[in-house]
């Protein structure tokens, strides 16, 4: 069984037509971009983050609130030797085993290029600074982790130095021009 794109943008539109999906789909688009967006919050982990060594994948869940009800967000990262493929699935938080049961289905016939797995890992391979740890984070928290929160502050205000010194000039002018329409 496969997964259904289109079905999946157009759901509660079941009587569209397959000449209307396009048109249909446009208008759900404009019209969710017309909405201010709704505040979205993690509430939990659904699945802590952790190596499946059944599938071979680094996979985590995280529960979401936002005004119309709770959902859950399923993450898993697919490695390879020289890099990895990222995958987000979105369901209800009732739904989620079986919805990641369905993934795994899809998923199974997903392999990397022989030789390209994390299994065929060889001597010499280019590794990654950071751990597993940090595909969870994400890139910059991966960085600042990597670094230090003190050596990312600096390289910020190393690189933006000239843009702080004229802000600094501008609030200057600013108050001497204020106290000087006083006198």
């Amino acid at each position: 069984m496969g997964i259904d794109r289109l079905a999946m943008l157009l759901t509660g539109s079941a009587s569209i037509g397959p000449d209307h999906a396009e048109t249909a789909l446009g208008a759900r688009v404009a019209a969710a971009a017309a909405r201010p967006p709704a505040e979205l919050h993690i509430i939990d982990w659904a699945s802590p983050p952790a190596y499946n060594q059944a599938t071979k994948r680094l996979e985590w869940a995280t529960v979401l609130e936002s005004e119309g009800g709770r959902g859950a967000n399923f993450f898993t990262k697919i490695l390879g030797r020289r890099g990895y493929t990222s995958l987000v699935m979105v369901s209800s938080v009732q739904d989620m085993p079986a919805a990641e049961a369905e993934l795994n289905k899809v998923l199974a016939g997903y392999r990397f290029n022989d030789g390209e797995t994390y299994a065929e890992y060889k001597p010499g391979d280019k590794v990654a600074e950071y751990g597993l740890a940090a595909l969870v984070l994400g890139g910059a928290a991966a960085i600042a982790t990597k670094k230090g929160f003190w050596a990312v502050l600096a390289s910020f205000f190393a690189a933006a130095w000239k843009f702080i010194i004229a802000a600094v000039i501008g609030a200057g002018a600013w108050l001497k021009n204020l106290f000087k329409k006083k006198e």
